[in-house]
């Protein structure tokens, strides 16, 4: 270790020295060997795993604000969730009757309320977490997320080049197949699993989409900074404003290519589908996460 990074670990003014994540935030350039962990040929280790657990979760409340971020997306989602099954069931009451008085009023009410509460609760968490990091008096560095971690492995090293070039687009494509994925398996279990109506299926399958294409876009490919709650609500508005707005435009191009000009639906489908995915990442990148020049 160079006397360096020596000094700026022991410039920082840490009670909880959490090694790993202190190595990662002073911000010299790592260099990663790997080996093998020779299995110890006398004595027993001192760590047990209830230290390993406490020392994990050491490391998580030092160097990350991730689980309070967490409670407010939950706190969001679940009122989500309340609003939309609070619709679902007013339709379904209205169109075949009450089952069991009460039930659908009483779950509705609690979903939300729980939502609410984990939305505040996250709120109040951001402030604090504001308030703790600039007590430990660190200057900010550039961190790595999970996917450049990984291409840090062996198996992956012949690729990052390639990828830290091109990251923004792949971490797109990467959450756009799986936001696909999210869309099929809502709209499957909604449908067919809780045999609701196709339209109605298909409206809530695009809500889970579309937040969950959000939440990923917001963190992994765009990192967006705001973190503020009208912010964050602002930046949602848009986000969803776009996706609505290539929504419209998707129907429109079926309507015109299929419905006017007799054209092949898969094709049609197909395409639409490119234009859409090329459309979505403009909108996301010029329109909702806009960096702001410093």
């Amino acid at each position: 270790m160079k006397k360096a990074v020596q000094e700026a670990l022991l410039d920082m003014p840490e009670y909880f020295r959490f090694s790993k994540g202190l190595f990662s935030w002073v911000g010299f350039e790592t260099e990663y060997i790997p080996y093998v962990a020779a299995e110890r040929f006398a004595g027993t280790t001192k760590w047990s795993f209830a230290k390993l657990i406490k020392y994990a979760m050491e490391g998580v409340i030092s160097f990350s604000t991730m689980p309070l971020q967490l409670a407010t997306f939950c706190g969001a989602l679940v009122s989500v969730f309340a609003i939309v099954y609070g619709i679902i069931i007013i339709a379904h009451t209205l169109l075949t009757g009450i089952d069991v008085p009460g039930y659908a009023t009483t779950i509705v009410v609690v979903l939300f309320l729980g939502g609410i509460q984990l939305l505040v609760m996250g709120i109040l968490g951001e402030y604090l977490a504001k308030t703790y990091i600039q007590g430990k008096h660190r200057v900010e560095q550039k961190k790595e997320d999970i996917f450049d971690r990984m291409m840090h492995l062996h198996l992956f090293r012949i690729f990052e080049p390639f990828y830290q070039k091109n990251k923004e687009m792949l971490l797109y494509l990467l959450f756009g197949g799986l936001t696909t994925i999210v869309s099929i398996g809502s709209y499957a279990w909604v449908n067919v699993g809780l045999g609701i109506n196709e339209l109605i299926a298909n409206i809530i399958s695009w809500i889970f989409a579309v937040t969950f294409a959000y939440v990923t876009n917001k963190i992994w490919v765009f990192q967006s900074k705001i973190t503020g709650f009208f912010d964050v609500c602002r930046e949602m508005t848009k986000f969803y404003g776009g996706r609505l707005f290539t929504l419209g435009v998707e129907e429109l191009l079926l309507f015109l290519f299929i419905t006017l000009l007799h054209g092949n639906s898969v094709l049609v489908k197909f395409a639409a589908q490119i234009v859409i995915l090329v459309l979505n990442y403009i909108i996301s990148k010029i329109f909702v996460f806009r960096r702001k020049k410093e």
